[in-house]
């Protein structure tokens, strides 16, 4: 007999939480990590705050993680928003909603979550391995080997779960060694991309705006001149380009157009709550009415002042020309430039500063139901390492949670 039911390698949250559950069904579980402590990355997330998940129903949630979403109805089913909440609450963690229902703990640390998840471990027994990292899965059978780097120690198990994450923030552990396991076993792994990441820009006159917010502005990202996603929300001028909620929800179609070598935008509606033609019309009305002040401060309703210098060299409009001198043909240069800021995405920044990686093991070869693999009965994956990426706001850890749920569900 083995001593295991069920091996975990990886134990981030994903990992950590597909272990308790095993062991809560009576499972004997070892859980096996590189580090010398459990949910490294958790710890980060959110600035250290956890944002856990979201309010909001399942397929308002599958919404969010773009084409692949649909994969995610079955864990959302067995475990979702509300099950994650009473698992916490049943622990004595109190929860409260900000920023357009982002949960966080009460307590306002990640530490909170993770305290709960390692006393989880303890209360069900689970074996944890630290300082381990896994050279090698081998088959024999419905047997799995794990070999480890260090020491001689081999562990087998019918059931193992890979929870390894992706290869963002590698400091904490994640360097994608899930998908070298997968390869070695004939499980097709898609291309890796960065994604809730920052972005580049070609134009330069944009580190002059380093530092500088724009909130509640509409942003959409062109490929090759056709329209592909749209974001609302806020964003950042940086020394290099762009960062922000909005921004980030944005980068991993960026990434994917990148990668296909096509040009990449972004055109940011500094104003919002104007069509086209009623910005049009009020601009007229208000730069009627600025008469000879100068242009720079006959359209501050529209534009913040920071902005000027860079509309006016992108444009070629003065700053310092009277209102009353503008020609119609300018005030059309002036409310395309409000209404569709453009930017050229040079590159997104690399792959260890995303919050997470999109791409990993291909959907076809995961059993939505299960999370098992379909060409190997016993090995299940949860968490980051599969080929699906959410937006910001607590979506990615509720996928780690459910799709761990499930894979622990049929181990």
């Amino acid at each position: 007999m083995k001593p295991f039911d069920v091996i975990v390698i990886g134990a981030g949250a994903s990992g950590t939480f597909a272990a308790i559950c095993s062991a809560q069904k009576g499972k004997k579980v070892l859980l096996i990590e590189k580090n010398d402590c459990i949910c490294k990355k958790l710890g980060i997330t959110g600035n250290g705050r956890c944002n856990i998940t979201h309010t909001g129903e399942i397929k308002e949630f599958i919404n969010c993680y773009g084409k692949n979403g649909k994969f995610l109805y079955r864990a959302f089913n067995s475990f979702f928003n509300n099950d994650l909440l009473s698992f916490l609450s049943s622990r004595g963690v109190e929860t409260k909603i900000e920023d357009n229902g982002k949960y966080y703990p009460v307590s306002n640390t990640a530490d909170t979550i993770i305290t709960v998840l390692r006393n989880s471990l303890k209360e069900h027994n689970v074996r944890i391995k630290y300082n381990s990292t896994v050279e090698s899965i081998t088959l024999s059978g419905n047997t799995k080997t794990i070999k480890l780097k260090t020491g001689s120690e081999n562990y087998e198990a019918d059931k193992i779960i890979i929870a390894t994450g992706g290869l963002s923030y590698p400091a904490t552990g994640s360097t994608g060694d899930g998908y070298l396991f997968a390869k070695s076993l004939g499980i097709n792994v898609t291309e890796l991309y960065p994604a809730l990441v920052p972005l580049e820009t070609r134009e330069k006159n944009v580190k002059e705006l380093q530092g500088f917010a724009l909130e509640n502005v509409i942003i959409s990202l062109y490929a090759a001149g056709k329209k592909i996603a749209t974001e609302t929300g806020d964003m950042l001028f940086t020394h290099y380009g762009l960062s922000g909620p909005a921004i980030m929800n944005l980068s991993g179609y960026a990434a994917d157009y990148l990668n296909k070598n096509e040009k990449v935008e972004v055109a940011i509606n500094l104003a919002p709550a104007y069509t086209q033609e009623s910005l049009k019309a009020e601009l007229n009305k208000e730069i009627l009415k600025a008469g000879k002040k100068i242009f720079a401060n006959g359209i501050r309703k529209f534009i913040p002042s920071k902005l000027v210098p860079v509309m006016t060299a992108v444009t070629g409009i003065s700053e310092n020309k009277q209102c009353n001198q503008l020609t119609a043909k300018e005030r059309e240069i002036i409310v395309d430039f409000i209404s569709a800021f453009r930017l050229e995405i040079t590159k997104t920044r690399p792959i260890e500063e995303a919050t997470i990686t999109r791409g990993g093991i291909a959907l076809e070869e995961i059993n939505p139901q299960t999370m098992e693999s379909k060409k190997i009965k016993g090995l299940h994956f949860c968490g980051e390492i599969i080929n699906i990426d959410g937006k910001c706001g607590g979506y990615n850890l509720q996928e780690a949670f459910s799709t761990a749920y499930l894979a622990a569900e049929n181990c």
